[in-house]
Order: C-alpha cells, then sequence, then structure tokens
C-alpha cells in the first residue's frame, strides 16, 4: 500500500508516471504481491525509479549511494557466468544457484513481455537484463522484512551481518539474538534494536540468522 501511495504523490513529469500508476493500480486491484512479500511490484518501482526517474524520484539521495549494476555485477552470483558456476561443482551450493537464475529468467522472460511493463519503464530498461538483474539482487540483499512484506529501508539496510558472541549469567558465550524489525504505530518508521552490547564508536551489527550458503547466494 505504501508503495501505490508514494506513486500517486510522485509528480507526473513523463507518460511513463502515468503508466506506472496504471500498473501498480493493476496489481493493487488484482491483489499482486500477497503471494511474494511484494518483490514484483518493488522491483518494477525500483527500476523505474532509479533509472527513469533518476534525480527526480524523491528517493534519490537513497538510490545514488546504494551499489550500481557494475558493483553489483561483480559481486552477485546471479550474474556468474558457466565458468564461475563449475567452480562450484560438488557442492549443493551449485543447484541452488542454478536454480535461482533460472528463476529471475523465468521472471525477466514474463517481465519483458508485459505491455504494460514496457510503457511504465521504456523498452531500454524492460529489456535490458543486467538492470533488472540488478534490481533482482538489490532486493534479495537489502530488504528489511516486517508483516510479510518486503521493504527497502535507507541506512538500516545498511547494516552488515555478524553473529556476536557475550557472556550470559552462567558465564557461558552465546550469540547476539537474530534481529527484527517491526514498524512504529504511525507506520512510518521501521525499529530495529540492537542485540548486542556496543560501546561509542563501534560498529554495529545485525544477526541475520541463516546459513552461510544463504549469505553467498543472496548478498555475494
Amino acid at each position: 500500500d505504501t508503495i501505490f501511495r508514494l506513486v500517486s504523490e510522485t509528480n507526473e513529469d513523463s507518460m511513463n508516471s502515468t503508466h506506472l500508476k496504471a500498473l501498480l493500480e493493476k496489481y493493487r486491484l488484482s491483489g499482486g504481491g500477497k503471494n511474494d512479500g511484494g518483490f514484483q511490484i518493488m522491483l518494477l518501482y525500483l527500476l523505474h525509479e532509479r533509472f527513469v526517474a533518476k534525480e527526480k524520484s524523491q528517493w534519490w539521495p537513497y538510490l545514488k549511494i546504494i551499489p550500481t549494476v557494475e558493483e553489483v555485477k561483480n559481486k552477485s552470483p546471479l550474474f556468474f557466468d558457466e565458468e564461475k558456476i563449475d567452480y562450484l561443482e560438488g557442492s549443493a551450493v551449485k543447484m541452488r544457484l542454478v536454480q535461482y537464475r533460472e528463476t529471475a529468467q523465468n521472471r525477466f522472460a514474463h517481465f519483458s513481455t508485459d505491455y504494460d511493463t514496457l510503457l511504465a519503464l521504456g523498452s531500454e530498461i524492460a529489456l535490458d537484463w543486467d538492470k533488472f538483474l540488478w534490481a533482482y539482487s538489490i532486493l534479495d540483499s537489502r530488504s528489511i522484512w516486517w508483516d510479510g512484506k518486503r521493504n527497502l529501508v535507507p541506512l538500516l539496510d545498511l547494516v552488515n551481518c555478524m553473529e556476536v558472541y557475550e557472556e550470559d549469567e552462567d558465564n557461558k558465550l552465546v550469540p547476539n539474538v537474530i534481529h527484527s524489525t517491526t514498524v512504529d504505530k504511525n507506520g512510518e518508521n521501521a525499529v530495529t534494536k540492537i542485540s548486542h552490547t556496543v560501546k561509542v564508536g563501534d560498529q554495529v551489527f545485525e544477526n541475520y540468522g541463516q546459513p552461510n550458503h544463504i549469505y553467498f547466494l543472496y548478498h555475494g
């Protein structure tokens, strides 16, 4: 619902914006996003704001500091060629990566042939495989979840993952608890509380609570 509200408030500087609103409204009326945590809607909106609206987007201060297409290409397994994938031979991670890429390819096939998407983004963006994978990777690596929906949250998504071990009341070393995020009562701010002791000037970490192969596939 937040995306639909934000788009409705966006200045209509181009025909693309008008088509974007119409496409998102179609998603809203059809219940789109309920089964994928809003992934498809977020992907469409992210591509529009980064590559169509650009500096005119209210999110530009955030969009200009997240990794570029070239930076993501250098780290995300989604961009691996066959030679790099073959380095994973003998590991179950290889099959997971192949399946991950196939899912992305199938989504792109539908995305890039959807007429309304072409109108909303323009063919230069909608048909660009690298830009699609960029947005796909950004959402998988930076999304913050609450209420079953994914969100891009400036600054909060900069917090890196690390298990921090501290002594409990029995003097046993235990890892910090897995982080969780909620939204305040006004529905405007994400709230994530730190789960370990820090001093002034210390880097803050979160425990994502995932196995290593998930970090590799989705965070690079």
